[in-house]
């Protein structure tokens, strides 16, 4: 069996361009394979240096960790080498526009090796840059070369002029490797980092080791931690090193690049569950009173208590500001990316697994379309609103089909969109559903005939359709309703469409298990839950009423898919009007539904 392995940042970068003419300036990017080296040398290739096109120069140890697309990039050439070794550094060509420096050993828990390594490699390369003179020497340390002493509460954000209590080898490498930076001669620039995060990450790095102890359920993750930490986005780290070159201001100054906020630890894992569907994590807040008696304790404790307990890791950016280099805020969702990247990295054949999802422009489809996408799976969304749909396509390199589920030739286009369009789907979920309010007679027959074939008869066609076509397995979801377990006046054709959605897919299950196929198909039930249909069905809310929202659901259908499921009851709330549906008699249902939706829906 043969194994290939992709490219590490397969589908999050774009293609390099190609350059039209001999590039203008020169640099060279230490540690151009590593987390940020990479991002870096990408955005130099990209964007140049002050609107000029650069050639860049890389070290690596082992030239087959470059990247296909970097490596065959006409301004890039690769030295092999290590910096650690006596004479490498003499062997670089130079001269040099700007040298970037980022390789190091980061190892927080390594020895004295480490310690030596990373100096060894700093100092031969200052020496190397004393003979080429550029014109910036960026240097790239990191926040651990200051830390907090024992004494140290954290009662103020870390600053450049806080004392160096580094906890680590790695973290007192960079306090000696920034002393001699600083006392090169060079035109050097120190740029600290904190906790830095997106694609390309190191599985052993501090965020991406937390992501996967919140998808394996530590109880620890499921804390909501109240010490905060400074973080920065991976591309946008890279876009303001690159910049620093042309920034006269940040000349022979050490500063920290960071977003404004910080985010408490709780709130990281809480976002982290919300990427990849468990809202376990970060979801269980203690009272302020026993964090108050924890941190009695702090003196002795370990410095990663001091961190989940204290603001130990915040950092200030005033200073950086006041260069011009401002960092913009988070956007929303903003760790899936490094989501999916991670899911990408440890299950790569998720990536030849569509999932197509009906109804994606908001609600309980929008919710899942996020956590299937930060689960690896590339997706197909179908919605009749073609502008979020599209929207969402750009966001999440999603294909998209703009349909209306009502259309009567529903089953002819997808014949004809699969496979020729559109690829196979590996999981197919018929999410979409649409009510209408008021004395059934009422209702145009447009509007019930939309009701009747969007939650009932276009969910059959397209379960029957893949389930009929499709060449591999398939895992066909259908979301039911609690609506299904009873006559419902006044919503009578939606509760009579789910009613069918209901006995049909639970029916389709026990033929596929009859006769032996792989395929799959869950039956969900969820709760009320609190998306857009009650406003464009018409259906009156209460407020005293706790719905569900959309993201509970979302989580609770992904992790009954991987524990093949076939019937997924989400809420009390839906468990026991399934018990009150078998044991009130069916004329009393329809009387006491007609006092209830009157007066309450």
């Amino acid at each position: 069996m043969w194994f290939v392995r992709r490219p590490k940042l397969a589908g999050f970068t774009p293609p390099l361009p190609t350059p039209a003419a001999e590039p203008a300036r020169a640099v060279l990017v230490t540690g151009a394979t590593g987390f940020i080296g990479e991002w870096l040398v990408r955005r130099l290739l990209a964007s140049g240096i002050d609107d000029q096109t650069v050639r860049v120069d890389l070290i690596t140890r082992d030239p087959r960790n470059v990247p296909a697309d970097v490596a065959a990039h006409a301004s890039v050439r690769i030295f092999r080498g290590d910096l650690t070794d006596e004479g490498f550094a003499d062997s670089l060509t130079g001269p040099y526009d700007a040298v970037f420096h980022l390789a190091a050993s980061v190892d927080y828990f390594g020895g004295s090796k480490v310690y030596e390594n990373n100096l060894r490699a700093t100092t031969h390369l200052l020496v190397a840059c004393q003979r080429w003179q550029p014109a910036r020497l960026i240097y790239t340390s990191t926040m651990g070369a200051l830390d907090r002493g024992r004494w140290d509460f954290a009662r103020t954000s870390l600053t450049e002029s806080s004392p160096n209590h580094p906890t680590s080898p790695y973290g007192r490498a960079k306090v000696e490797e920034e002393a001699r930076v600083r006392a090169s001669g060079l035109n050097w620039t120190i740029v600290r980092i904190p906790w830095c995060y997106g694609p390309g990450m190191a599985e052993s790095h501090h965020v991406r080791n937390l992501l996967n102890r919140v998808r394996l359920g530590s109880a620890v993750c499921r804390l909501h931690w109240p010490g905060r930490v400074s973080m920065v986005e991976v591309r946008e780290a890279a876009r303001q090193i690159a910049a620093l070159v042309g920034n006269s201001r940040t000349f022979r100054e050490t500063f920290f690049l960071a977003e404004d906020e910080p985010v408490a630890i709780g709130q990281l894992f809480a976002e982290m569950g919300r990427s990849i569907g468990r809202l376990s994590a970060g979801s269980i807040c203690l009272p302020r009173w026993f964090w108050r008696i924890l941190r009695l304790g702090l003196p002795l404790a370990p410095f990663q208590l001091k961190c989940l307990l204290t603001d130990a890791l915040v950092v200030s950016t005033q200073k950086a500001r006041g260069f011009g280099v401002a960092v913009p805020a988070r956007p929303g969702h903003w760790l899936l990316p490094l989501a999916r990247y991670n899911s990408n990295q440890l299950f790569p054949s998720r990536r030849c697994a569509p999932a197509l999802i009906t109804g994606a422009a908001g609600g309980i489809g929008t919710c899942l379309l996020r956590q299937l996408y930060g689960l690896g799976y590339p997706l197909i969304l179908l919605d009749r609103n073609e502008t979020v749909l599209l929207h969402q396509s750009r966001v999440y390199s999603a294909r998209s089909w703009t349909i209306d589920l009502a259309d009567p030739s529903l089953a002819e286009k997808l014949r004809a969109t699969f496979p020729s369009r559109l690829p196979w789907p590996a999981l197919v979920i018929n999410n979409a559903g649409v009510g209408w309010r008021g004395y059934s007679w009422d209702c145009p027959a447009a509007d019930c005939q939309q009701v009747i074939a969007v939650n009932a008869l276009a969910p059959a066609l397209i379960a029957n359709f893949f389930l009929r076509e499709s060449p591999a397995a398939v895992v066909v979801v259908n979301i039911a309703s609690t609506a299904a377990f009873q006559p419902l006046p006044y919503m009578a054709a939606y509760a009579a469409a789910k009613s069918f959605i209901l006995s049909f897919s639970l029916a389709l299950h026990a033929e596929v298990r009859a006769v032996g196929r792989s395929d799959q198909v869950l039956t969900v039930v969820p709760s009320g839950t609190e998306t857009g249909f009650q406003v464009a069905a018409g259906v009156k809310t209460n407020a005293k009423e706790r719905l569900l929202s959309p993201h509970q659901v979302a989580a609770a259908i992904v992790g009954a898919l991987a524990r093949r499921r076939s019937l997924l009851f989400i809420g009390r709330r839906a468990r026991t009007m399934r018990l009150a549906a078998s044991v009130i008699p069916l004329g009393w249902q329809a009387r006491l539904w007609e006092k209830l939706m009157g007066r309450l829906r």
